[in-house]
């Protein structure tokens, strides 16, 4: 498994989640309380 950045924890408001486009596929990236990041 690779590690990518598509964004810095700083643009996602807590509590949202922002879609990015990763080799073609679109992926959703949520900031969680105690800023724990879910990727789904």
């Amino acid at each position: 498994m690779t590690q990518l950045t598509v964004c810095k924890i700083n643009d996602i408001i807590p509590e949202t989640g922002v879609c990015a486009l990763v080799n073609g596929k679109q992926v959703a990236i949520f900031l969680h309380q105690a800023n724990t990041i879910i990727c789904a």
